[in-house]
């Protein structure tokens, strides 16, 4: 929204998952925020999952990942996408090890409101994920997600650390309510 433009600090991996080039990306660059790329994607993606973890819905965060999530599906991605804040009751890791047992290796076995978002994830090519910056972190329900999503994969074994059968390009997005003369002070010049 223009009439609520603020600074915005985040991060994006190339190739770019919003629009498929190489380059960056017009709504990238209509917010004139230097790009970082640090991934050249080598697949077609044809499932992206668009991940809000803001409990706002219509401010930063949620228009980032929408506007990557129109850009995917502009270039023929089918785009799953969910508010965190709205799924039904979750929470993070509770270490029960289900997902280390061989007839759960590598999917998590806590059955709450993030099981169909884990579930969407590990079918997909590629995610689109966006968070504020809360206190200098991401938020608790990215938090929540990320714990589930990372630790159902590790193995503890030195030979095959991570059971996950492919990796999928991460879009990340943080966002920041914070003025652009702030960010020298605290420095993030």
């Amino acid at each position: 929204r223009e009439e609520q433009r603020m600074s915005l600090g985040f991060w994006y991996l190339f190739r770019c998952i919003c629009c498929g080039s190489g380059e960056i990306c017009d709504f990238i660059r209509e917010l004139d925020i230097p790009a970082r790329p640090s991934y050249i994607l080598q697949q077609t993606m044809k499932k992206i999952v668009a991940v809000n973890a803001s409990p706002r819905t219509t401010w930063n965060t949620a228009t980032l990942v929408r506007e990557a999530a129109k850009g995917a599906e502009s270039k023929g991605a089918d785009v799953v996408t969910f508010d965190l804040y709205k799924l039904e009751k979750y929470t993070g890791c509770i270490s029960c090890f289900g997902c280390k047992l061989p007839e759960h290796k590598g999917v998590c076995v806590c059955k709450d409101g993030l099981s169909p978002v884990l579930d969407e994830i590990r079918s997909a090519d590629g995610l689109i994920i966006g968070t504020p910056n809360y206190l200098g972190d991401v938020s608790a329900g990215f938090r929540a997600l990320y714990e589930r999503l990372i630790f159902q994969s590790l193995t503890y074994q030195a030979e095959q650390m991570c059971c996950n059968e492919r990796r999928i390009p991460v879009l990340m997005i943080m966002t920041s309510n914070a003025a652009e003369e702030f960010y020298p002070q605290i420095g993030y010049d």
